[in-house]
């Protein structure tokens, strides 16, 4: 916050003990004092140096401390002066006030009076720069400002305010709210008229026609100004053009029932969720697969509309994404609202800023009913066909076969009959019989040559 004594003072006085005197009184004080006995070196601490102020003597030694002074309006500098002389007359007094000093203190004087005039002439000075700086930022702004009176009479505008209304081009823009004069100024704002009577500040929007009969929208905030200036009250209106915002709001608003019509087109399911898990978004497919109207789904908690035994494994998947985890994939048997059995693939994932922080959840999934049943009805078949191979039983590679005995050795390395391997081994099935080289041997009285 600004300090008086921040305030940096220049004394110029061409006695010695009078310019010590004066600069020890200040600096007790606080100031932070230049001194200066000649009017050449006070020119040239001005050349070399800003200064708040100067106590000023108009006699130094054959120069006359009017030539300072001219100097400061020549460089239209703010800085303030304070004459203070020992050859007081009036006609020195009034062309000193004339050239622009501030005060004007004759010597001897009271070291009270001096601090209290440096004090007041730098109150003031600091205040008209903070008026100059209000009116230049007021006059810089891209925000139409506009000022009124306790009557609604307007007494400043800014030229941002010309422009919205098109005065600077020789228009008379006018609205409901705002009455103007015949050169196309505003004359009365009802608005600010309002305000200033209750106190209580407005906004909202206002429509305004330019000087080509073009609708401008503007957003109007109207303010009182707490304390009253020269014991008026007064209001001030600040206007923004919502012309190009209402129409990108109008262009956003058909681009996203575009989006919500090719959303609703698709036939997979998708949802939007919160921080919270509420939904933000749903479209029809999902909807349709739920007892409650789309419209009702949004603001309500996802878990309301996914049956119990699939939360767990749900909400484990959005803590997992909500700590940075990649996007999640899990399939989900579950029963729709007509009690069928069905399949669900989904893949949740984090929607972020630009910073990284997370702003919303995203759920994309599809019914893969017919998929699981195909994968069920091939594995059922696969089955099938694996127990129909087992069944099948075949002998093939070397069998080790004795050549005298005739058996033959199994994986195991025992020997076995013949029969008893093939039987092992095989789905062959013997019926015992005997050869005729064999019925011959054992039976040979039946083959005897009568």
């Amino acid at each position: 916050m600004h300090q008086l004594t921040d305030s940096k003072i220049l004394v110029v006085e061409d006695d010695p003990n009078m310019c010590e005197s004066i600069q020890s009184l200040l600096n007790a004080n606080g100031f932070d004092v230049q001194t200066s006995t000649t009017l050449p070196d006070a020119l040239n601490a001005l050349q070399n140096g800003h200064f708040d102020l100067i106590l000023l003597d108009l006699k130094l030694d054959d120069q006359c401390g009017f030539t300072l002074i001219d100097q400061l309006v020549d460089r239209q500098m703010d800085t303030r002066v304070i004459v203070v002389t020992g050859q007081h007359s009036e006609t020195h007094a009034i062309t000193a006030l004339k050239k622009g000093a501030t005060d004007y203190l004759k010597k001897p004087f009271d070291p009270n009076v001096l601090i209290a005039s440096v004090n007041t002439v730098l109150k003031r000075q600091w205040h008209q720069r903070e008026l100059e700086l209000f009116k230049h930022a007021v006059g810089a702004s891209s925000t139409a400002i506009v000022v009124g009176d306790s009557d609604g009479n307007i007494v400043y505008t800014n030229g941002a305010y010309g422009k919205l209304i098109g005065v600077n081009n020789g228009g008379s823009g006018h609205s409901a709210d705002v009455a103007f004069n015949i050169e196309g100024h505003a004359a009365t704002d009802e608005q600010i008229r309002k305000v200033v009577e209750t106190g209580m500040p407005w906004n909202g929007k206002a429509e305004l026609v330019d000087p080509n009969g073009q609708s401008v929208v503007v957003c109007k905030r109207v303010d009182p100004i707490p304390e009253p200036i020269g014991g008026t009250a007064y209001g001030v209106a600040l206007m923004c053009d919502m012309t190009a915002q209402r129409e990108k709001e109008y262009t956003l608003s058909n681009s996203r029932e575009r989006y919500r019509r090719i959303i609703d087109s698709q036939q997979d399911f998708l949802y939007r969720l919160n921080s919270k898990l509420l939904i933000t978004f749903v479209n029809q497919t999902f909807a349709s697969t739920q007892a409650t109207p789309l419209r009702s789904m949004i603001g309500m908690p996802i878990t309301a509309f996914i049956q119990e035994s699939i939360q767990p494994r749900l909400l484990n998947a959005f803590e997992a994404i909500r700590s940075g985890r990649a996007p999640i994939e899990l399939e989900f048997e579950v029963v729709d609202k007509n009690g069928i059995t069905c399949w669900q693939q989904w893949r949740f994932e984090a929607i972020r800023d630009e910073d990284g922080d997370l702003t919303e959840f995203q759920a994309v999934g599809r019914d893969i009913s017919a998929r699981k049943r195909a994968e069920k009805k091939l594995q059922e078949e696969s089955e099938k066909l694996k127990q129909a191979l087992a069944k099948v039983k075949r002998l093939s590679g070397m069998l080790p076969i004795c050549a005298s005995c005739k058996k033959i050795r199994d994986d195991s390395g025992y020997w076995n009959q013949i029969e008893e391997y093939i039987q092992s081994n095989s789905d062959a099935a013997f019926s015992h019989g005997l050869c005729p080289e064999c019925a011959r041997k054992l039976y040979p009285e039946l083959y005897k040559k009568g």
